[in-house]
């Protein structure tokens, strides 16, 4: 099994595939702490995404946090193929290779079973593109850290912000999760904030409210996801 997925993993990169980053700077209480970066590269029909998080500077010494994240999404059947995490925050370490085939997670020697179109937090990310903003709450089952979580998004508002000069359209969300059920910093979340931009749902915004003070990720190269619309409609 494991090499049979292996071998589509394979074949999927030797398809036409378009590849896009995200860069975010993180700012604790205001202070510049880590970089995250994330990419992803949509083939047909399988989507590959990877991302990791870094501190920086004298926060790379005090707190140290190296956290990596990669994820395959079948965006037609809306299904993991396979899901790969490692930890790496101070005292605390985690690392986890999950394979899925036909509604079951294979980790190790445990066997998970799946619900139909539950993804990984960055399969979640990606899945944003598709989101039914004519509801107001939508019901997830999420996969992370080996177990399965029941997670639901509060679309909260429509509305422009102003960042450093610039506008931008955006549709504002709420997860509802269980935060102290999740691992390492994670589990320190009070509330989570997200403001989506473009016709990709890029989250430009994110704001945690958390038990060591307020954490922002701010993307850098926000301008470039801006779609369908004229820039001078974003000028001041």
């Amino acid at each position: 099994m494991k090499y049979l997925l292996l071998v589509l993993f394979v074949l999927s990169l030797l398809l036409p595939s378009f590849a896009e980053e995200w860069h975010y700077v993180v700012k604790w209480m205001g202070i510049k702490v880590a970089r995250m970066k994330v990419k992803i590269e949509e083939g047909s029909p399988l989507v590959q995404m990877k991302a990791n998080l870094r501190t920086v500077g004298i926060f790379n010494i005090i707190h140290r946090v190296n956290d990596t994240l990669e994820s395959t999404w079948d965006r037609e059947r809306k299904e993991l193929i396979y899901f790969r995490e490692e930890i790496n925050e101070r005292n605390y370490h985690y690392k986890e290779e999950a394979f899925f085939k036909e509604g079951k997670a294979y980790k190790g020697d445990t066997v998970i079973s799946i619900p139909p179109c539950t993804p990984d937090p960055l399969a979640l990310f990606y899945s944003l593109r598709s989101l039914n903003t004519e509801k107001k709450e939508l019901e997830y089952t999420l996969y992370s850290h080996g177990e399965i979580k029941k997670l639901t998004l509060v679309i909260a508002e429509e509305k422009r912000l102003n960042i450093y000069g610039d506008y931008f359209d955006t549709i504002k969300i709420i997860p509802h999760l269980d935060f102290e059920k999740l691992e390492g910093s994670a589990r320190k979340i009070k509330k989570l904030e997200l403001w989506l931009v473009g016709e990709k749902r890029i989250p430009i915004l994110m704001e945690a409210k958390s038990t060591f003070g307020r954490v922002t990720l701010l993307l850098e190269n926000r301008k470039q996801f801006i779609q369908g619309s004229n820039q001078n409609d974003y000028e001041k």
